[in-house]
């Protein structure tokens, strides 16, 4: 094969790996820092600041020593280093977490020391192939389009295959070995011989992420379209639960003896609907997750039908394979966007129970708007009600956002009611809201606790609307 149609080969799989390496970089971070505007913002920027660097060294060097053998081991170096983070980025990652509340700052320095380096040596690569391939400064503009040019078609089937096939397929852990695997027979095609120690480093390093691939954990790990879904088994409170995490926060937990019982406290809260609105019969959950409130819903209240809004189909299945769902013909599943179902719905509910918003470091800020809330209303009849967990505080940036959402529903709803469930610094907030006049509250329930409303009056936070929501931002200062 001719020399430059092997460093065209090279440049697609550079190009490939790269964009496959931003898009996963979420889907590493996820588990303990979230998935929001903060860190997605903070991976792009430290990604694209280390490319702009090994762009600006690729070109310098390239002048300096133009040699094949040099872009042998920026390629397997390239190996190296990924595979050397696929083992120690949960060391970086707990480490930093535990380190800081701030989510800019641990997301910067997460990015900046898991993708820093393969970033700087990805991009290195474009400008040395474009000295290799030329031959005489006349054809430098035709050589350097065609290089980009082909850099960039790898970089798009690697953002296609990577966001709709190869994440969900294969996992994290795995597609970043296989995207060294990769990267490794670039440089085999630039040159067959390949330093011994660089070959030997990468081969232990590679046998390390297929033994930790191959050992049993003790959780499930799993990827979806929209999620990395983290599912352990424990014993809480005495009893054997199953626990769901959602990019690293906890979002749903059964009871593994009896799943129509609720293990997570707060869901009690949404039987409190039955009270506020007595005899409804046709009631929509915003997010099912992993289906706890829907199998205890069926459970009690026999005579009543659900309809479930989870927009990833993925955590449909894991709750029938993992979490007990069985189908149920009061039970109706729509695996789309709560956004889109609300804005189309032609349905009229009597209660719409809002569980979206249920983690303490992202939330889908469409969902918090007044636009959203307004349709939701629309969804409701004249009297109907919402009842909707927020993961928030009274005080900091999570104080600001449940300022915020709370003062946007007062602007739709008649009646409004904030309960605190927790005394922990970020916690569950149950709020209901009213199209008309609410009854007083009840005098006991058995399974929550109502004294601890908080007034109106310290609402004084933004109202969101669709332009300007930043709620994501605030949640990023705990």
């Amino acid at each position: 094969m001719k020399r430059e149609n092997r460093l065209l080969i090279v440049v697609f799989i550079s190009g490939f790996v790269l964009m496959v390496f931003e898009i996963v970089g979420s889907r590493i971070i996820s588990p303990y820092l979230g998935s929001s505007t903060v860190t997605w913002t903070a991976i792009i920027g430290s990604i694209l600041t280390f490319m702009s660097l090994g762009y600006w060294y690729g070109g310098r060097k390239a002048d300096e020593n133009e040699s094949f053998e040099y872009l042998q081991n920026v390629l397997l170096t390239i190996g190296v280093l990924l595979l050397g983070m696929n083992l120690t980025k949960g060391i970086v990652l707990e480490f930093i977490s535990n380190y800081s509340n701030n989510l800019i700052f641990k997301s910067l320095v997460s990015s900046i020391l898991l993708f820093g380096g393969p970033s700087f040596l990805l991009a290195f690569v474009s400008p040395y192939a474009i000295r290799l391939c030329l031959r005489s400064a006349d054809e430098s503009g035709r050589v350097s389009g065609k290089i980009y040019a082909i850099s960039t078609l790898g970089s798009i089937l690697g953002t296609f295959m990577s966001g709709f096939f190869l994440i969900a397929w294969i996992g994290t852990n795995n597609l970043v070995w296989l995207l060294a695997i990769l990267i490794s027979i670039a440089a085999f095609m630039v040159k067959p011989k390949v330093p011994l120690t660089l070959l030997i480093v990468f081969a232990i390093l590679l046998v390390g992420n297929i033994y930790r691939a191959s050992a049993a954990n003790e959780f499930i790990d799993i990827d979806t379209n929209y999620n990395r879904v983290y599912i352990y088994d424990q014993v809480y409170d005495g009893e054997e639960v199953r626990d769901l995490y959602l990019n690293g926060d906890l979002h749903s937990r059964i009871n593994r003896n009896d799943p129509t019982i609720l293990a997570h406290g707060y869901g009690y809260y949404f039987d409190l609907f039955d009270f506020y609105r007595p005899n409804s019969k046709d009631v929509c959950m915003l997010g099912g997750g992993a289906f706890a409130y829907p199998q205890h819903f069926l459970s009690i209240f026999p005579d009543k039908r659900i309809d479930v809004v989870e927009i990833d189909d993925g955590l449909t299945a894991i709750a029938e394979e993992y979490f007990m769902l069985q189908q149920n013909d009061r039970l109706k599943i729509f695996n789309e966007d709560a956004r889109t179902f609300v804005n189309d719905c032609s349905e009229s509910y009597e209660v719409v129970l809002y569980d979206i918003a249920n983690t303490r470091r992202s939330v889908p800020f469409y969902m918090t708007t007044k636009e959203a809330f307004s349709s939701i209303s629309d969804m409701l009849v004249e009297d109907g009600i919402m009842i909707s967990n927020f993961i928030a505080s009274t005080k900091g940036g999570h104080g600001k956002y449940l300022s915020s959402v709370t003062k946007t529903l007062i602007e739709i709803f008649k009646d409004v009611r904030v309960y605190q469930t927790s005394d922990f610094p970020v916690g569950n907030f149950i709020v209901v809201a009213g199209k008309m006049n609410l009854p007083e509250d009840p005098p006991f329930h058995p399974k929550v606790d109502l004294s601890e409303r908080i007034e109106p009056q310290k609402w004084n936070g933004l109202t969101l609307r669709d332009n300007f929501a930043p709620v994501n931002y605030m949640m990023a200062y705990e």
